[in-house]
């Protein structure tokens, strides 16, 4: 086929030498072909590029991403294990720990945040065991590696980063190290699973962690603020159900009338900020009393 279409359109034919091709070949969104290989975790092809065009090592797609920060987020252990050597060839083993633990986007974010924006336990397992720093970093945000866990949804890899973390410490020392994590705009590892209405991960934080729920952000916005942002009906219907629990019918209407952030907007009103229709037509009908017509009556 290459052949044909040589013949047929011979403008085809680009008269650079292989080495210049690969090295300024890109595609739309300006990351190299080696990147793209590394978001796959394709080892064999990422060290096959790497040691026949070397300069491709160090391009980085449009945000700054490295393409170690594409093998994290693509969870392949084996894949980043090889090409290690391959980036920083000749550097001693703290130098090489170094790079890692300093290697950020343009969002600030490490080969760990990465992996956990993916939730790939496995990688997140690898890169803290063996560049254990990477714990303590926070992006540009203010966001943890626990927060990016958190918004994944892969409770799994919530987990991993919780014991390496704080693995030796008491489930009350844990809670208040989670209630005190919070991003530059004041959100918890709850509220940002709550952005992305990752019901799972809202049910085990709310059943390991109960007080998170009372935390709000910055601008005053409570876990159900976010998830009825994110649309996410039955992340919404449990997280609820576990805030209210035990209330009765009226405390029940009172929590929910009350729940407003800093502007004064209740979860009713937050979804239609967002133009969340269907979670709106939920809320209507489960809380009637949040409608604008009663809420002013109210």
């Amino acid at each position: 086929m290459c052949a044909y279409l040589i013949k047929q359109y011979p403008k085809l034919r680009v008269k650079i030498e292989g080495k210049k091709i690969m090295d300024t070949l890109t595609h739309n969104d300006d990351t190299s072909s080696l990147n793209h290989m590394c978001v796959t975790g394709n080892t064999a092809m990422c060290l096959y590029l790497m040691k026949k065009y070397p300069s491709t090592l160090h391009q980085k797609g449009p945000l700054g991403s490295h393409c170690l920060h594409l093998i994290a987020a693509s969870g392949i252990v084996n894949c980043f294990k090889s090409v290690i050597p391959l980036v920083h060839p000749g550097k001693t083993k703290y130098e090489a720990e170094q790079f890692i633990e300093t290697l950020t986007d343009d969002y600030g974010q490490t080969c760990l945040h990465h992996a956990c924006v993916k939730g790939h336990a496995e990688m997140c397992l690898y890169l803290a065991e063996e560049y254990w720093s990477l714990l303590e970093k926070k992006n540009r945000y203010g966001s943890h590696c626990l927060h990016l866990a958190a918004k994944s949804g892969r409770v799994d890899c919530f987990k991993v980063v919780v014991i390496l973390i704080l693995g030796d410490k008491t489930k009350s020392n844990v809670l208040s190290s989670l209630e005190t994590l919070t991003n530059r705009n004041g959100k918890t590892v709850l509220h940002k699973a709550g952005v992305k209405g990752k019901t799972e991960m809202c049910e085990y934080l709310v059943s390991e962690f109960p007080s998170l729920l009372s935390q709000r952000s910055v601008g005053g916005n409570h876990c159900l603020h976010y998830i009825a942002q994110s649309g996410q009906i039955e992340c919404f219907k449990s997280v609820a159900t576990l805030t209210l629990k035990g209330k009765n019918e009226k405390e029940r209407e009172k929590f929910m009338l009350d729940l407003k952030n800093n502007r004064g907007k209740t979860v009713l009103e937050k979804a239609r900020e967002n133009q969340q229709t269907e979670m709106c037509s939920y809320l209507e009908r489960e809380f009637n009393f949040l409608s604008e017509k009663k809420l002013h009556a109210h």
